[in-house]
């Protein structure tokens, strides 16, 4: 990186500089045994300071020339300081590892150049690559030094020293503090999925109550629903008993009403034979009363000739007076056995009328009968059927029943979990 060239003023070797090596901290101590770091090499580096205090910062400047090269970390530099900044606290900041002081103050600045590098979210590949560039242009510095070899090699390790010391330093608080940051965030996180997921638990506990609730009224409900339908159904039933009653009665009840159909049409055939016969005594009694009147006048005839013959013709007179008495009682007989007849006439006629409207109204008994038989075949069935329907409404009624119970009982298991849940992000 620099152009080799012999330098004007040599370093001295001469005088031991008193340095300033103050570490209490156990670990830090084990850290610099392992890299064999000693006063000796802080005496070292302290004798290089005046020679590198001129290089320091054209060392500086080519190794942000050499950064500025990746884009990622310009746009690092730009959004959280400046370059210029960055080069004055880079050369005070190397200066230090040539300052003979090696204490708690060291490297609690080492600590706080970590917690920017994190602040600014430089990768340590970046800032152990920078380091990596810059140690080989000191060592670089060194070799151009007129130096017998041996301080040369002395030199050189005490500068990797404490350069590797550096990087322990820095990239173990780097970790520390990515790691706090870290923390930080996930505590920020769990804070944020705590606060989320308690209020999701808070809803569905409360969701979960109101369901809980609810399914409990509607397995009250579905149960009442069920107790009613139950109800209509035994209803139903009975209903059906009933009409299948009725339907028995009315079956009778057409029975009776042919029966008397029946007989008041046979009735009707006798009242017509009766006036039949009728009709033929009222025959005979006008031949018997045709006869009673030829009787009548024959009787009469004889009176007459048996007044004719005088005294011979007494005796027939009193046997043709006799027989004309007969013969008007005949008639009489007859003219009463004819008003009887048609008195009975009369009486046939009336029956037969009253005949003829109780067939009517047999037969409109018998349509209705049949009609109300059938309206009560059509109801049973209807009825019937609604029991059916009714029966499966409350099998499906029992099924909702089971389903809502198995609701609830995921409700209540639900909830349980939700407290589980709190619980647990109680403990996040």
């Amino acid at each position: 990186m620099f152009r080799k060239k012999r330098i004007s003023s040599p370093i001295n070797l001469l005088n031991r500089p008193d340095v300033h090596f103050d570490i209490k901290d156990k670990l830090r101590l084990i850290q610099l045994q392992l890299i064999d770091f000693t006063e000796k090499d802080l005496a070292n580096l302290k004798q290089m300071e005046s020679y590198f205090a001129p290089h320091i910062p054209e060392a500086v400047k080519n190794f942000y020339d050499s950064l500025m090269a990746n884009e990622e970390l310009i746009d690092i530099i730009n959004k959280h300081s400046s370059r210029n900044r960055l080069e004055q606290t880079l050369i005070i900041h190397i200066g230090d590892w040539f300052a003979g002081v090696l204490n708690e103050g060291y490297i609690e600045k080492r600590k706080k150049i970590a917690k920017m590098h994190v602040h600014i979210q430089l990768k340590t590949k970046c800032y152990l690559g920078a380091c990596y560039q810059l140690q080989n242009s000191l060592v670089e510095k060194i070799q151009l030094a007129q130096l017998p070899i041996e301080k040369q090699i002395e030199f050189v390790a005490s500068l990797n020293k404490i350069i590797n010391y550096e990087q322990q330093l820095v990239v173990e608080a780097y970790d520390k503090y990515a790691e706090e940051q870290a923390r930080e965030k996930e505590d920020r996180i769990k804070r944020a999925i705590k606060e989320t997921l308690g209020s999701i638990v808070t809803n569905l506990e409360y969701q979960s109550t109101e369901t809980t609730t609810s399914v409990e009224e509607l397995i009250g409900t579905t149960k009442d629903v069920e107790i009613e339908v139950a109800k209509g159904v035994e209803i139903s039933q009975r209903t059906i008993e009933k009409a299948e009653n009725g339907k028995r009665i009315i079956q009778t009840l057409t029975g009776h009403s042919q029966e008397i159909y029946d007989k008041t049409k046979s009735m009707s055939g006798l009242i017509i034979k009766l006036n039949q016969s009728s009709q033929e005594i009222l025959n005979v009694v006008k031949i018997v009363k045709d006869i009673a009147t030829k009787t009548n006048l024959l009787a009469l005839n004889s009176a007459i000739e048996a007044a004719r013959a005088g005294e011979y013709g007494k005796g027939f007179a009193v046997v043709a007076e006799e027989v004309r008495n007969l013969a008007e009682q005949t008639k009489s007989s007859v003219e009463q056995i004819d008003s009887l007849v048609g008195d009975s006439n009369i009486a046939q006629q009336e029956v037969v009328k009253s005949i003829v409207d109780v067939q009517r109204l047999a037969t409109i008994g018998l349509n209705e009968s049949d009609q109300t038989s059938t309206s009560l075949a059509s109801i049973s069935s209807m009825i019937r059927e609604a029991a059916v329907e009714s029966e499966n409404v409350g099998k499906d009624i029992k099924d909702l029943t089971v389903a809502v119970e198995s609701i609830g009982a995921a409700s209540i298991q639900i909830l349980e979990s939700t407290k589980l849940l709190d619980e647990t992000i109680q403990k996040i």
